[in-house]
């Protein structure tokens, strides 16, 4: 995934809001629906692509989670 920058981990932090939790939801059914469906495909190129999807959803979920470690880091950097 493209670097992070101050902005977007305060978007990040933003999506730890109570109005965006059925997103954060969203986010991690589809990741949990692709490894189901992973293990369930046998066309290779059909794996890849619930693969690819899991493994983007996942650095959703992973950057929501870590946005407050992350927008402190940027705070601290601030001359």
């Amino acid at each position: 995934m493209s670097q992070v920058d101050k902005h977007v981990a305060s978007c990040f932090l933003r999506l730890k809001a109570p109005d965006f939790e059925p997103y954060v939801k969203y986010l991690g059914a589809v990741y949990q629906k692709a490894l189901v469906d992973m293990s369930m495909v046998s066309d290779p190129d059909n794996w890849k692509q619930l693969q690819g999807r899991a493994k983007l959803a996942k650095e959703l979920l992973d950057f929501v989670e870590s946005s407050s470690t992350l927008a402190a880091k940027f705070e601290s950097r601030l001359p």
